[in-house]
């Protein structure tokens, strides 16, 4: 592959067999998207439960005693 592109001028195509994959057709570069993705929603869904958890003892709490 040629080296005459930049970051900027790079022409990116999506992988058919992976949508988180695309390469430059100029120079070979790769990129790889949502690596981390799942990481975050699991991360997410964590603290919502436990906050949700949180404001269900405290407003039992205060609304029962």
């Amino acid at each position: 592959m040629q080296k005459e592109c930049n970051q900027n001028n790079c022409l990116w195509v999506k992988d058919n067999n992976n949508g988180n994959h695309y390469m430059c057709l100029k120079c070979g570069r790769e990129r790889w998207l949502n690596k981390r993705r799942w990481k975050l929603s699991v991360l997410l869904i964590l603290l919502k439960s436990g906050l949700f958890i949180v404001l269900k003892t405290v407003l039992s709490a205060l609304f029962l005693d």
